[in-house]
């Protein structure tokens, strides 16, 4: 190196100096986002407090509905659907998610009645008496979405446009229950 000790000297405090900048100056960013957490820590720990009254209400409905003690959605309906005196023909989930409002998405269940074998159309209260127990007994987590009945005559049902006459007031039918929840 240098046999001049001053200038050694420089240059080991210069090499210093830029060492100590980059330290101050990452300590500084670092003590900048530690402020800026710290500022939004009141907020965060309220969105906190929202969810985890959010998962408590869910626990409670949850604890206080059939759906625990049955595997899935499904299988509460299927004995919902028995305890009301029929089976249905179809029994679904539909393999896509519904977005229902930013990040609320809504999880569908499909039962259907159709004229099979051995299947006989249900009256109208029967049917509504069906909807209602499965609200209930969910504990409100599944919400009927969609009732669409067809009105059954004779052996058949009747094509769009043509006119035949009604026999008894009873319907096949295609239920959509929901279970919204946020993603």
């Amino acid at each position: 190196m240098t046999e001049d000790p001053v200038k050694l000297f420089v240059i080991v405090m210069t090499i210093l100096l830029a060492v100590l900048g980059l330290v101050t100056m990452s300590s500084y960013s670092q003590a900048k986002a530690y402020e800026l957490a710290l500022a939004r820590a009141p907020r965060d720990a309220e969105n906190l407090r929202e969810y985890a009254a959010d998962v408590n209400l869910f626990c409670e409905q949850l604890k206080g509905s059939k759906l625990r003690d049955t595997k899935s959605p499904l299988g509460l309906i299927e004995e919902i659907a028995k305890s009301n005196g029929f089976r249905p023909t179809g029994l679904r989930q539909d393999p896509r998610l519904k977005p229902v409002s930013g990040s609320v998405k809504e999880r569908r269940f499909i039962v259907e009645l159709t004229r099979a074998q051995g299947t006989e159309p249900l009256p109208r209260d029967l049917i509504g008496k069906f909807c209602r127990d499965v609200e209930l007994y969910s504990n409100g987590l599944l919400k009927t979405i969609e009732v669409d009945l067809l009105r059954a005559t004779g052996p058949r049902t009747v094509e769009v446009g043509k006119l035949d006459d009604v026999v008894g007031d009873t319907y096949t039918f295609e239920v959509v229950f929901g279970h919204r929840f946020i993603e």
